[in-house]
């Protein structure tokens, strides 16, 4: 079975998300404790709205075949899901090791701290990404399941 969503479009789509997530995050680096925190769950907040509506939106342009069981299908519907998803991450590595590499050589304080939101940001961008597929193939799942059965389905 063919996942609904290709790696490529999953990219293209989380974009915005992770120019949200890497804005919040990047004004999280300037305070201290709980104000950045609070600042990065607003841009994960920001991000995520944009993940969900998105997903919906696009999710009457998904064909599908209905949820796998067999761990076959399963693999194959997540690989996709993976390699978009495993991008974001990646970059997050990345960000880390040149956080302390350019702190360690620059010995600038504040180096650390911008390069940790950014990979914090990025990290956040590839669970979104992961999010962004679940809803919109959910989504699709759902209704092709309510349309198949004459039973409303639960909220």
């Amino acid at each position: 079975m063919p996942s609904p969503l290709d790696a490529r479009r999953l990219v293209e789509e989380s974009v915005p998300a992770g120019v949200a997530l890497v804005f919040w995050s990047l004004l999280a680096a300037v305070p201290r404790d709980w104000i950045a925190l609070g600042l990065r769950l607003a841009g994960v907040v920001m991000a995520l709205s944009y993940v969900v509506v998105r997903a919906v939106a696009i999710a009457d342009s998904l064909s599908d075949d209905g949820q796998p069981v067999d761990p076959g299908p399963v693999l194959r519907e997540n690989v996709p899901v993976a390699l978009a998803a495993g991008g974001w991450f990646l970059a997050a590595i990345i960000s880390g090791v040149f956080s302390g590499l350019l702190a360690s050589l620059l010995q600038v304080p504040w180096f650390r701290e911008i390069f940790d939101a950014l990979s914090f940001a990025l990290a956040a961008t590839g669970v979104l990404t992961v999010v962004f597929y679940a809803v919109a193939v959910g989504t699709i799942r759902l209704r092709g399941q309510s349309e198949s059965t004459s039973q409303p389905v639960a909220e």
